[in-house]
């Protein structure tokens, strides 16, 4: 499966959304509440949320891109 090269054009995929939901939950709502007593803006929530999905499309991205490697290594080992 590949990510877009983009983050702007990215959509989540099916096997990482259980992760992307509990990452927006607990950044956005229960460790600023919970454990910090903030409570966000409308503009805050907004900001926060364009953030938390850039650094969880950035880490899909770069687990895709790890495990590609680990792949080619792992064919050119059984070529041997």
């Amino acid at each position: 499966m590949m990510i877009s090269d983009s983050w702007i054009n990215w959509i989540v995929p099916q096997r990482y959304v259980k992760n992307y939901l509990l990452t927006l939950f607990m950044g956005l709502w229960f460790v600023p509440k919970y454990l910090f007593g903030l409570s966000f803006t409308t503009l805050g929530l907004l900001f926060n949320l364009v953030i938390l999905d850039m650094l969880f499309w950035r880490m899909a991205k770069n687990k895709e891109l790890i495990e590609e490697e680990l792949k080619k290594r792992n064919d050119r080992r059984d070529d041997e």
